[in-house]
């Protein structure tokens, strides 16, 4: 059997009527009785007083008040208990003589076991179900009313409201409060788990354990207490435990794509110069030079030199044509021959990337949403494409004089050019693990005493990804062969391998800190222990890519990632 003694001054709230006097509730599991003096009706309880011929005095429209001597109404001091400050303690002592820790017509109650959010939770034997409820009722009163809490596990995320108090511990059955023996846990149901911003009337919490979100991976960050915004004096932590989340493990960086090969230059067919080898990073072929044309003697064209697909690699040039000889002494000019082409230049191997470097700044930082960012490093890069060979010059045409019939004869096309390799892409950094957080303070001055804080494991870094190889080059064409006086067209140079693609460097650590505190922040501590906790471990580097330079020439690994930060306190 629970006896409560409910003495209600104004308080204005969800249904609220008045109530001046004091009533005693007998409450059993079956029924509810009064007794004592009333003096009217509170529409806003979760329990009916209804008129009985047996109370010891009946409610008068007349009443002009409370009856300081009515039973369990008031004090000794014969203030009515209402009035009377009963902040819940660790002890459970009912100083106000309510029957309760705390003021009972100034409370909202909770329980998750026994509890409905149907219900108007004003009395201990019709509490909400949730905190949120809670909350959202006790904050329709003006001042807002505490919000007593009994033991049970309650799965959600508490945005505390101004002037709205939470305190757990209390039996759900018959609502006396021992924090040691009723546990009363708050557990996330997101990544911050007790959520106190922009608040304008004091708040205190004290009585629970609150429980942090566990991350797995995806470098995801867990937040226990997260208060922002909330000038001195106005939130307290009290006799409480806060156990923080692990932090998510990061992802492994991606392995960077292999360079695309370069193709073939075209051979050349008769005098026309032939085509460069195509290549899907532009690093492309010269074209072959053209044999046809007008004969100039001592004049040299050539074929085009190859790109690198704007890399700074070197680039093949472009073979010049073999001299043109166009008859003028009608003697001696009937047995020449045009001059060959010269074949064109290869090009050069794409020089490797460099590997991805970390960082020993390995705390990280917070951004003005208070949200943690992990540290990084530089990124990998990727390998140099290489050149493309230069296309073949054209062989010289050769006229011969009316002496000797006056032939005309156009020299032999130049081959194309071989299109580089393309160079590797780099190996992707790791993603960081997530930060694991008791306790974040972001402009805000609040109070901590005897707390219990429980840190955890920042995630650990994901590996980094190997570098992509470089793409292997392409040959350069044959020129043409004429087989008469005219000159031969050359071949095409070959292109340059690609350079391989850089390790990408681990990803650092998740940190571990106790309570982190963010610009204009402090924290009073009084009585407050830092357990355990451990940053994450740094990810393994990616090794790096190796350049088609047929030495294989490997690209530098990255770097491992840092690991992560441990700290009490930290302020960033």
């Amino acid at each position: 059997m629970l006896s409560l003694v409910l003495a209600c001054g104004d308080d204005t709230g969800i249904g609220s009527g008045s109530l001046s006097g004091t009533t005693t509730f007998t409450t059993t599991a079956a029924d509810s009785s009064t007794s004592g003096t009333t003096g009217g009706d509170d529409s806003s309880g979760g329990m009916s007083a209804s008129a009985d011929s047996s109370t010891s005095a009946a409610a008068d429209s007349s009443s002009s008040g409370a009856d300081s001597s009515s039973d369990g109404g008031s004090s000794d001091t014969g203030i009515d208990a209402c009035d009377m400050v009963d902040e819940p303690d660790a002890a459970g002592l009912d100083e106000n003589g309510d029957g309760i820790d705390g003021v009972l017509c100034r409370a909202v109650f909770v329980s998750a076991s026994v509890g409905s959010d149907l219900n108007d939770g004003l009395m201990p034997d019709d509490p909400v179900a949730t905190i949120a409820r809670g909350i959202e009722i006790a904050q329709t009163y003006n001042p807002p009313r505490m919000v007593l809490v009994a033991e049970a596990n309650y799965l959600e995320t508490v945005n505390v409201d101004s002037g709205v108090s939470l305190y757990g511990g209390y039996d759900a059955v018959d609502w006396s409060r021992d924090t040691a023996l009723n546990i009363t846990t708050i557990s996330a149901t997101e990544d911050r788990a007790l959520i106190a911003q922009n608040l304008e009337l004091a708040v205190e919490v004290d009585g629970f354990t609150i429980n942090a979100s566990d991350y797995t991976d995806g470098g995801v960050t867990s937040y226990g207490v997260w208060v922002r915004d909330t000038p001195e004096g106005l939130f307290t932590l009290d006799y409480c435990i806060v156990n923080a989340g692990s932090g998510g493990a990061g992802d492994d960086g991606a392995t960077g794509d292999a360079g695309g090969d370069g193709e073939d230059g075209d051979d050349a067919a008769g005098s026309g110069g032939a085509g460069g080898g195509a290549s899907a990073c532009n690093a492309t072929g010269g074209a072959g030079d053209t044999g046809a044309g007008q004969c100039i003697e001592n004049v040299q064209t050539s074929g085009e030199a190859g790109s690198a697909g704007g890399d700074t690699t070197t680039v093949g040039n472009g073979g010049p044509s073999g001299a043109d000889r166009c008859g003028s002494n009608i003697i001696s000019d009937c047995d020449d021959s045009g001059g060959n082409g010269t074949v064109g230049g290869n090009g050069f191997a794409g020089v490797n990337g460099a590997g991805g470097d970390t960082t020993n700044a390995n705390q990280g930082s917070f951004g003005g949403d208070g949200v943690w960012s992990p540290p990084g490093g530089t990124d990998a890069t990727r390998g140099r494409h290489g050149g493309g060979g230069g296309g073949g010059g054209s062989g010289g045409i050769d006229e011969d004089p009316f002496t000797c019939g006056g032939a005309d004869l156009n020299g032999g096309g130049g081959g194309g050019g071989g299109s580089g390799g393309c160079g590797g892409d780099p190996g992707q950094t790791g993603q960081a693990g997530g930060g694991s957080f008791a306790m974040v303070v972001i402009n805000s001055s609040i109070t901590i005493r005897n707390v219990d804080l429980n840190l955890a494991t920042g995630g650990s870094g994901g590996d980094g990804g190997d570098g992509g190889n470089g793409g292997t080059p392409g040959g350069g064409g044959t020129g043409w062969t004429t087989n008469n006086e005219a000159g031969e067209g050359a071949n095409g140079g070959n292109g340059g391998g690609g350079g391989g693609g850089g390790g990408g460097a681990g990803g650092c650590g998740g940190a571990s800190v106790g309570i982190a505190t963010v610009g204009n922040a402090e924290v009073g501590i009084t009585n407050v222990s830092f357990n355990g906790g451990n940053g994450g471990t740094g990810g393994a580097p990616g090794e790096g890519g190796i350049r088609a330079d047929g030495l294989n020439l490997q690209a530098p690994a990255g770097e491992d990632g840092c690991d992560g930060f441990r700290a009490d306190q930290h302020a960033y």
